[in-house]
C-alpha cells in the first residue's frame, strides 16, 4: 500500500501564514503575566518542591571546633554545653543517638579516651553490645559515673591500658588493681565479695569512691545549732571537763561548810543561845557572823 502524500513546508506555507493572521496579538497585560510566570518558574518561587522546607543556613557559616575533654572536672560542664550546642545546630545529623555518642568519643583525650576505647573493645568481645554505646542517656550516665572523681578515673583508665597491653591472665590484673587502690576504698572492699573480672572490680571501686565522696561532702556541711544527740561527733557537752576553782590561802573559813564525812554531831541549841544569836545576827548553825 502506497503512503498517502502529505504537504510539507514548501507547499503549505500559505496555510501557515493564513493561521497566523487569524490569531490575535496578545495584550500588554497578557505579556506581563507571561513574563511573571517565566520568572517564577525559573526561581522556583511559585511552586516550591516542598512548601514546609526551610532554607538552609549559609554554607559559609561554620562553628568552631568543640573543645576536647581530658578528664578535668572543672571543664566537664563546659564540654557538655559545647556538645549540646553542636547537637542543637545540626539536628538532622545528631537525631541518631549513635552519632552523638561517636561525636563525644572523638572529642575525648587522655584517660577519658582510654576509657571510651576500652568500652568499645569490651563491647565487641561481648555477645551483646553495651547499652552505653547504643543509648545516649545510658552513655552520659556511664560517663558521669566514671569521671565524677577524676583521680580515680585516671587511675582506672591508665590501668585498663596497661592491662590490655600486658600478657598476664585475668587474675593478675585484678590483684595489681587492688594493690594500687586507695586505703579508704580497700577498707570497704574487705567486707565485700571480690568480682571475678577486672571491669566489675573497677565499677565496684567507682561506686565505693562515689559513696565516700558523698559522705565527705555531707560531713563538711555541719549544722551550727546544738544537737542533743550524744552520739554525734560534734556534741562535746557531755565530755567536757568543767573547771574547778580552788580556794586561795586567804580563804581560811568557809561559811556553811557541810561535809557528811568530816562534820561532827552537834547538840541542839538552848533557847537562850538561839535568842542571843538571833539578836546579834549570827548564824544559828555555826554561830559565825
Amino acid at each position: 500500500m502506497n503512503p498517502t502524500p502529505r504537504d510539507f513546508f514548501p507547499r503549505n506555507i500559505e496555510y501557515v501564514n493564513l493561521m497566523e493572521q487569524m490569531i490575535p496579538e496578545p495584550s500588554q497585560e497578557q505579556i506581563q503575566q507571561q513574563n511573571y510566570l517565566n520568572q517564577a518558574s525559573g526561581s522556583n518561587e511559585l511552586f516550591p518542591s516542598n512548601p514546609t522546607e526551610t532554607q538552609d543556613a549559609d554554607p559559609s557559616f561554620k562553628l568552631p571546633d568543640a573543645p576536647r575533654f581530658d578528664g578535668t572536672v572543672s571543664q566537664y560542664t563546659t564540654f557538655r554545653s559545647s556538645m549540646e550546642l553542636f547537637f542543637w545546630t545540626k539536628p538532622e545529623t545528631f537525631k541518631i543517638q549513635r552519632n552523638r555518642i561517636v561525636f563525644i568519643g572523638t572529642h575525648l583525650i587522655g584517660p577519658p579516651a582510654i576509657w571510651f576505647s576500652s568500652l568499645i573493645s569490651a563491647s565487641a568481645a561481648s555477645e551483646h553490645p553495651f547499652a552505653c554505646l547504643e543509648n545516649y542517656d545510658a552513655s552520659i550516665s556511664e560517663f558521669e559515673r566514671n569521671f565524677s572523681d577524676p583521680s580515680h578515673a585516671a587511675y582506672a583508665a591508665e590501668f585498663r591500658s596497661l592491662a590490655r597491653d600486658s600478657v598476664f591472665d585475668n587474675v593478675a590484673p585484678i590483684d595489681q588493681f587492688m594493690i594500687g587502690l586507695n586505703e579508704n576504698i580497700m577498707s570497704y572492699l574487705m567486707f565485700t565479695d571480690i568480682p571475678e573480672t577486672l571491669e566489675a572490680n573497677i565499677d565496684l571501686a567507682v561506686r565505693i569512691d562515689n559513696s565516700i565522696a558523698t559522705r565527705n561532702m555531707i560531713s563538711q556541711n555541719q549544722y551550727s545549732f546544738n544537737i542533743t544527740n550524744t552520739f554525734r561527733r560534734n556534741n562535746q557537752s557531755n565530755f567536757e571537763a568543767h573547771p574547778v576553782t580552788l580556794p586561795t590561802q586567804s580563804e581560811t573559813h568557809t561559811p556553811m561548810e557541810i561535809c557528811a564525812v568530816r562534820s561532827q554531831h552537834r547538840g541542839s541549841l538552848s533557847a537562850e543561845e538561839k535568842s542571843r544569836r538571833f539578836e546579834l545576827g549570827l548564824c544559828l548553825y555555826c554561830g559565825a557572823a
